[in-house]
């Protein structure tokens, strides 16, 4: 298992290279966001776009989603730190990817990797979309990738393992 894993890394299959590529255009889409709100709002500013629906809000999040483990940014730091490259290398450890599994990889590690940098670099993530209709917590772009790139790949797991019992 291990050399597959490490022959994987060193001669990557055209999926897993799709999987890192787009991981690469996530985590800068990402950074690009958070600068250009950091160079137009104070934490704390906000700016309806939509009154009353949405709006951009800055705001500094030392924890994780819904600000979960604020008190302990350094320990989400090392979990990060440490999930991330667990799900590469599980990822690279499959002999092929379908289409929904290489977004799915790219979202979750691109989005991933790009709040990571934040927390080792800034101390904390910068999010700023605001829906405040339904009060829901602010977060940010890579946070989008992360939910849209679990859910792709919870509903692959979940179709594999249908196919797999109604064998």
């Amino acid at each position: 298992m291990t050399v597959t894993i490490m022959r994987r890394v060193f001669f990557c299959e055209k999926a897993h290279l799709q999987v890192l590529f787009g991981a690469a255009m996530v985590c800068c889409l990402d950074a690009l966001s958070k600068a250009w709100i950091k160079s137009t709002f104070k934490i704390g500013e906000s700016l309806p776009i939509i009154p009353g629906v949405f709006q951009f809000t800055r705001l500094k999040n030392t924890g994780a989603a819904f600000s979960m483990f604020y008190q302990h940014p350094a320990l989400l730091t090392l979990v990060s730190g440490t999930l991330l490259p667990l799900l590469a290398l599980f990822m690279l450890s499959k002999k092929s990817l379908n289409r929904w599994e290489i977004l799915g990889f790219m979202f979750v590690l691109g989005g991933a990797f790009s709040n990571l940098l934040d927390r080792i670099f800034v101390g904390g993530v910068t999010d700023f979309l605001d829906f405040v209709l339904i009060h829901f917590p602010v977060f940010n772009v890579a946070d989008s990738f992360i939910f849209v790139g679990v859910v792709l790949l919870l509903s692959q797991y979940v179709k594999h393992h249908y196919q797999t019992t109604d064998s």
